[in-house]
This record gives C-alpha cells, sequence and structure tokens, in this order.
C-alpha cells in the first residue's frame, strides 16, 4: 500500500521539485536526484512498513496510552548506503544497541525512563511502541548532510508542508484502523537540532494539540 508521503513524491523528479526553491537545489544536475531519491524511498519505506506498521501499531495499546510524539529530521547523511546509523532500517533489527552510533534512540529510551543496555534495535522499538512512544522523522532529507547553517532554512521550507502532511497520514492511518481518534500528548519532544531550528517558536496546532515541545 502506497503511503501518503509516497503520494507525494513518486520520482525523482518529485523529488527534485520538493527541493527547487531551497538555495543552492536549483543548480544540482539530474545526476544526483535519482540516487537521493533512492536513499529516500528506501529509509521512508523502511520507516512506514517496518517501523510505523509493523512494530508500532502493533504493539501500541489505544486503550490505556496516549500518544507520545518524538520528532526527528531524517536519517543521517553522507555515505555509506543504507547508513549504519539508521534505526528504522528493518536489517539492523537484531543489533544490539551502541550508544555512540545509536545515540538519537538511546536518548529517546532514557527520556521516557526505558533501559537500553543489552537490547537489540528492535527488542528498544518495540518496547518503547508499548508505552505510546511514536518516533517520527519529519524531513524528507534522508541520507543528506544537514549543517548548522541551513537547518532553519530546512525547517522554514518543510515543516509545515512535508512534515505536516506527513503528519496528517499518521494521525489518518490510526484513526481508520481504530475507527477511533488517537490521544496525544501535549508534550512533544524533539532532538536538540529541530528545537533550536524553529520548533522552540513554533505555535501551531500538531494533531489535536497545542504542544509544548521537550528536548530528548
Amino acid at each position: 500500500m502506497m503511503n501518503n508521503t509516497q503520494s507525494m513524491i513518486r520520482t525523482w523528479q518529485d523529488y527534485r521539485m520538493a527541493f527547487q526553491s531551497l538555495s543552492g537545489f536549483s543548480k544540482v544536475g539530474d545526476y544526483y536526484w535519482p540516487l537521493w531519491y533512492q536513499q529516500y524511498n528506501y529509509y521512508e519505506n523502511n520507516w512506514w512498513n517496518y517501523y510505523f506498521k509493523n512494530i508500532f501499531l502493533n504493539n501500541w495499546q489505544i486503550k490505556s496510552k496516549n500518544i507520545q510524539l518524538c520528532l526527528l529530521e531524517s536519517c543521517p547523511g553522507d555515505k555509506p548506503f543504507p547508513h549504519p546509523n539508521y534505526i528504522f532500517d528493518s536489517n539492523r533489527a537484531g543489533e544490539k544497541l551502541d550508544g555512540r552510533r545509536d545515540k538519537y534512540l538511546v536518548s529517546i529510551l532514557r527520556t521516557f525512563g526505558i533501559t537500553w543496555e543489552k537490547k537489540t534495535i528492535s527488542e528498544s522499538l518495540i518496547e518503547l511502541s508499548v508505552n505510546g512512544v511514536l518516533v517520527i522523522d519529519i524531513y524528507p532529507t534522508h541520507g543528506m548532510r544537514i549543517s548548522s547553517k541551513n537547518r532553519k532554512t530546512f525547517f522554514t521550507h518543510f515543516f509545515n508542508s512535508y512534515s505536516h502532511k506527513k503528519l496528517s497520514a499518521i494521525y489518518n492511518d490510526i484513526y481508520n484502523l481504530y475507527r477511533n481518534a488517537p490521544n496525544i500528548d501535549s508534550i512533544i519532544h524533539c532532538s536538540i537540532e529541530l528545537y533550536n531550528a524553529g520548533l522552540n517558536n513554533y505555535k501551531e496546532k500538531i494533531f489535536n494539540t497545542h504542544p509544548i515541545f521537550k528536548c530528548i
């Protein structure tokens, strides 16, 4: 089944168009866009199918747990591909957590009072899901290097468009599955990078709540 972010970006040409108004990207040659789109498609499919549908929806208990959102940017940038640090890659499911390489996942577990030592990535994601914690990549920049100079630009460009469409698609998937609107915790956790890029001043509703943002 095609997810809603895939319906927004179906081809490498669509992917290029999503970046065209950003400074510097209009001059990038056609050689790179199919490669970047391949990365985007790989990571986004892993997030939707392996993590969200297979792990989160199968382990979260709608009747007993609110959803606690945790927002991240996207898969880490630079080579190799697939990136060895991506926590939603199904090929890493059985790997033991590495405190340095998987620092974002470790920070999320600690934020929600869950120990991480001696656990695999899949065990960690399942335990988060049982506790209602949903971790979301909100940018389509999978595999791209995001520098401190362009983080605010990316936030301004993507958050109220691509990111909100992805969040709406997630909300609709949950509603259609359970025929019930999910309760979203008003405290939304996020990476320090997203917080400093714009979430610290963000006042709009996300899902059905006016959020208070806290860093993991």
